[in-house]
C-alpha cells in the first residue's frame, strides 16, 4: 500500500506543478496533466494487483482500475490535441467520480484508514464539482485540477509517511 501511495503521490505533484508553473491553462495542459495522473494511479494500481496476485486479496488495487486509469490516460492523449475544454471536463469529472467510488471502497475494506479515505473523497469531490461550476472556462478549470493535484499529493504523501500506511 504504501508503495503505490508513494507512486502516486509523485504522479499528483509532478503534475500539480507542471501546471503550476505553466504559461497557458487550456485544454492542451489540462489533458496532459490528466493523463499522466491517470499513468501514475494505473501504474500504482499494476503493481498493486501484481504484489497481491498471489496473496488473494487486494487492498484497492484491481484489474479495473488500471483498464479504467489506462482508458482515461488514453482519452486524454486523444483529446489533447484537440484544445477541447469539454471533453477535459468529462473526463476530470469521470476521473473523480471514479476515484471517490475507489475510495469508498476501500473504506469498507481497511477500517484503519477512514479519516484518510474521507479526506481523498472530500477532495474528489470538491475537483467533480469545480469542474462542473467552472463552465467551460479552461483557466479556472485547469487551476483547479492543478490545485487539486498538489492538495492531494501533500495528502497521500503524509498517509504515505504514516506508520499505519
Amino acid at each position: 500500500m504504501r508503495t503505490t501511495l508513494w507512486i502516486q503521490t509523485a504522479f499528483l505533484f509532478a503534475v500539480g506543478i507542471f501546471i503550476t508553473f505553466s504559461q497557458v491553462h487550456n485544454a492542451i495542459i489540462g489533458n496532459l496533466g490528466l493523463m499522466f495522473v491517470a499513468l501514475g494511479f494505473a501504474t500504482a494500481a499494476t503493481i498493486e494487483v501484481l504484489k497481491t496476485k498471489g496473496i488473494g486479496k487486494s487492498n484497492g488495487g484491481s484489474s479495473l482500475q488500471v483498464i479504467v486509469f489506462g482508458a482515461i490516460a488514453t482519452a486524454a492523449i486523444v483529446f489533447a490535441a484537440g484544445n477541447d475544454i469539454v471533453s477535459f471536463l468529462i473526463l476530470v469529472i469521470t476521473f473523480a467520480v471514479f476515484n471517490g467510488l475507489l475510495e469508498l471502497k476501500k473504506v469498507s475494506i481497511q477500517k484503519e484508514s477512514k479519516l484518510s479515505a474521507f479526506i481523498h473523497f472530500g477532495l474528489v469531490a470538491v475537483l467533480g464539482i469545480s469542474g462542473a461550476l467552472t463552465g467551460l472556462d479552461p483557466v479556472a478549470s485547469t487551476g483547479f485540477f492543478g490545485a487539486y493535484a498538489v492538495i492531494l499529493a501533500v495528502h497521500l504523501g503524509i498517509t504515505a509517511a504514516s506508520p499505519k500506511a
